[in-house]
């Protein structure tokens, strides 16, 4: 939408703390290119006016993690014309706002996609195992036999195939696990390759041992999975996000977990991130990890190169890739 062919651009990166080392690494690889950049990381959600302080001056805003970019925080930086990403899921940004103001909003879609899918499968394995609550009974000096289940021969529903949906098809066939897919797009050729059988929503979530959601978080899959679809499925299947927490209606995700009428659920994502203390916390059947998914130094370094190549693309007079608005 507005400069490209900058010889040298003020970028402010912003990163949640325990990233540092990458974000200095991307700050020495584009300072080198006599690019201004500066870096701050944040422990908790900072406020509008924490970073509009921040980015005020900045052409460039690298959004390393969920910070919310509100209409506030953009129009704080008068010389701002694009904001990247860092990753693919962009539901953090007003992307409206950054339109009205002419601001590009880019992403960098696939490079944590393994990873993501990595960790789906940990959950899988950690419910179906009783690993956590396995672990810590031995931790309190505890011994007995736990039984769990095996994950061959299960039906496994992936919600969303897109590059994470895909990546764990691949990853699963050594499994021998049933696979059955659901997307508003179509993509018959893969579903071929790797015997992907396509059902509804309503189907998947009845006929899934494991239903594994995989969406961006807009205001159609905004609480997608509630009371309805959460009855629909089988009393002895679990449930997997590592999406968005927006996708589930926790409320209704506690309620049938306290019933039993689900098995349990692995969540790496919930709706509001850090959490206030909440019954999912408390619950033996639910295993929860605080959105770790992307975060693997692999994807991380994959994530930043791509950062810094768009930036120098711009730098070079070319239109940058990934544009979402």
């Amino acid at each position: 939408m507005k400069r490209v062919g900058e010889s040298k651009m003020r970028i402010a990166v912003t990163f949640s703390v325990g990233l540092e080392q990458h974000a200095k690494k991307m700050q020495d690889e584009l300072s080198v290119k006599g690019h201004l950049v500066s870096v701050k990381s944040f422990n908790a959600t900072p406020s509008d006016e924490e970073l509009g302080k921040f980015i005020k001056d900045a052409e460039v805003y690298v959004v390393g993690g969920l910070e919310k970019i509100t209409a506030k925080v953009i129009n704080s930086a008068r010389n701002l014309f694009i904001i990247m990403r860092f990753g693919a899921g962009y539901d953090n940004i007003d992307l409206p706002a950054a339109t009205r103001r002419k601001v590009w909003v880019t992403n960098v879609p696939g490079e944590n996609a393994d990873s993501v899918a990595e960790l789906t499968l940990a959950l899988m394995l950690a419910l179906a195992r009783r690993i956590p609550f396995c672990h810590n009974l031995v931790q309190q000096g505890g011994w007995k036999i736990i039984v769990g289940q095996e994950l061959k021969a299960k039906t496994l529903g992936i919600i969303g195939l897109g590059a994470i949906g895909k990546s764990i098809v691949k990853k699963v066939q050594g499994l021998e696990m049933n696979i059955i897919g659901h997307d508003i797009k179509r993509d018959k050729e893969f579903s071929n390759q790797w015997n992907v059988k396509r059902y509804s929503l309503e189907n998947l979530l009845r006929t899934s041992d494991f239903v594994s959601i995989h969406l961006p978080l807009t205001e159609k899959t905004k609480k997608l999975i509630s009371s309805r679809e959460l009855s629909i499925m089988k009393k002895n299947a679990y449930l997997i996000n590592t999406s968005r927490g927006g996708v589930i209606d926790e409320e209704a995700l506690v309620k049938v977990l306290k019933e039993s009428e689900i098995a349990g659920a692995g969540l790496d994502v919930l709706s509001t991130e850090p959490p206030p203390s909440c019954e999912l916390q408390r619950m033996d059947n639910v295993v929860l990890t605080p959105h770790i998914g992307g975060s693997t130094y692999e994807a991380i370094s994959r994530t930043s190169k791509r950062i810094v190549e768009n930036i120098l693309r711009i730098q070079k007079g070319k239109k940058p890739f990934n544009i979402v608005n």
